[in-house]
């Protein structure tokens, strides 16, 4: 396997068995959860951004799905550290890996992929795909709008990506694509499954943070603050396995603390100056106004479902 660098993304993806499996079976099982209906298409941009997309074709009856190549790089390598953590590997009750081997690794990215993949099939489900057109529907002191239907957008495909995670990975369906592609052999139970989840999930939100960029700007951004999203992402996590009788020590208290740590420790670049900054920014009357809003938004958008779905 190729050495990994932080920030390099000139890769071929071909020498990566994991990514030609991800790639060649994914549009199978999307195509399966949707009927046959909508088929799905996944590949590998060459692109030097950590962002993934989502492009429908109504004619052909095809979603193609592209993930930059930098993204899916710096996946690997912060997973790869990950799995040679001690932290990661007490966390997740994991013996320690032999040299050479890639069970935890491959997991973890896996599951990182997946969460990225299921988000922007989030959009689709969710429509946001058809109408990207900008609405902006709320001004802050400064008489700048917001984007808050596009930020709501990405809450709601947070929302999506994270509860077919947990559907699939941690309600023991074998046949669910998450688990498919766990390593073979590993014996996983519902207290290492959650972990993994959680580990990759914040793996992905911290990535993001570590990223150089200008400061938080509410009024500018096309997303939602990270550390909300990541705040929400964990909530929805907390609140199913609660639901469905399962432990949340992963998630909770000093197990969540143990998770951030371990990623933020992985990470080239020290996170709590720029967490801070966006908690500062919440905090602020504007940023409270603004958090206010993009919620009356999101219950808006429930109620409506809700209403739909009765109507049906």
């Amino acid at each position: 396997m190729p050495v990994l660098e932080w920030g390099k993304w000139h890769f071929d993806p071909a020498d990566y068995p994991l990514l030609r499996q991800i790639q060649a079976g994914q549009g199978e099982i999307l195509a399966q959860s949707f009927m046959g209906e909508t088929r799905f298409y996944l590949d590998y941009l060459k692109l030097d951004t950590l962002d993934a997309c989502t492009f429908p074709d109504p004619e052909e009856a095809i979603v193609f799905i592209g993930l930059t190549r930098f993204l899916v790089h710096e996946l690997l390598k912060l997973t790869g550290i990950l799995a040679a953590s001690i932290e990661v590997q007490t966390i997740i009750g994991a013996p320690a890996s032999p040299v050479g081997t890639m069970d935890v690794a491959d997991a973890l990215f896996s599951l990182t992929l997946q969460f990225v993949i299921a988000h922007e099939v989030g959009h689709y489900v969710c429509g946001h795909v058809v109408d990207r057109a900008l609405h902006f529907e709320f001004s802050g002191p400064a008489h700048r709008p917001v984007n808050l239907r596009r930020h709501a957008d990405e809450v709601d495909a947070d929302a999506y990506a994270i509860l077919e995670l947990c559907r699939n990975l941690l309600d023991g369906d074998s046949g669910s694509a998450i688990v498919e592609l766990l390593p073979p052999g590993g014996i996983y139970g519902d207290d290492q499954l959650a972990a993994l989840l959680v580990i990759s999930v914040t793996a992905i939100f911290l990535l993001h943070l570590s990223q150089p960029r200008r400061d938080l700007n509410l009024a500018k951004d096309k997303h939602p603050p990270l550390a909300y999203r990541y705040h929400l992402v964990i909530e929805i996590i907390q609140h199913w396995l609660k639901s469905h009788d399962k432990s949340a020590a992963a998630v909770t208290g000093e197990g969540l603390h143990a998770i951030i740590q371990a990623v933020s420790d992985a990470l080239p670049t020290d996170l709590r100056p720029r967490w801070n900054a966006q908690i500062d920014v919440m905090e602020s009357p504007a940023g409270k106004a603004y958090l206010d809003a993009l919620d009356q938004m999101i219950r808006t958008r429930l109620g409506n479902a809700s209403e739909e779905g009765s109507e049906t």
